[in-house]
């Protein structure tokens, strides 16, 4: 979907509806929240393009840095968020490290863990929503899929199809 021209100047931060974003993060096994924070990299830093590839590098260390940022945003708003900066970062580099660890040690489901990295990011991602609706005049959350998310919904609805029968058979 092709952005309002004012949410595309105006927006702090990427603007995506949440159950949108948690279908990707669900259909990618939990990559779309890496595209996620980039692009609310993107958004923050418009005129350096360089700054959302080296925010990438060190995900893990930046998603600290974009959780705070969307908090402190959200206070100066008037929004008082449901959830705590230090929390959400906690859930989602402990998800990734027990993820990581467990695929290390031989466990391949291990990388399932990884998908609970989706639940921070979308009470960040509500957050978001909220301060868009409150200071943008046309605000379209960015709720329809395109050609692309819809091809990536079903190659990932198929490949999680194919996993659960693999793992009935077994």
């Amino acid at each position: 979907m092709q952005l309002h021209p004012e949410v595309q100047e105006k927006a702090l931060f990427y603007p995506i509806g949440t159950e949108k974003f948690v279908e990707l993060s669900l259909a990618t096994f939990g990559l779309y929240n890496l595209y996620w924070s980039w692009a609310n990299w993107r958004q923050i830093s418009q005129p350096n393009a360089f700054m959302p590839w080296f925010k990438l590098l060190i995900w893990p260390i930046s998603q600290w840095q974009l959780y705070q940022r969307i908090y402190r945003q959200a206070v100066e708003d008037g929004e008082q968020p449901r959830w705590q900066p230090l929390r959400a970062y906690l859930l989602f580099i402990l998800s990734l490290l027990f993820s990581i660890w467990f695929v290390a040690s031989g466990d391949s489901h291990g990388w399932f863990l990884a998908l609970l990295a989706t639940l921070p990011n979308a009470q960040a991602n509500l957050t978001v929503n909220r301060l868009h609706d409150s200071r943008l005049h046309f605000y379209a959350q960015n709720t329809d899929l395109t050609a692309l998310e819809w091809g990536i919904l079903v190659v990932g609805m198929v490949a999680w199809v194919s996993l659960m029968a693999l793992a009935l058979s077994h």
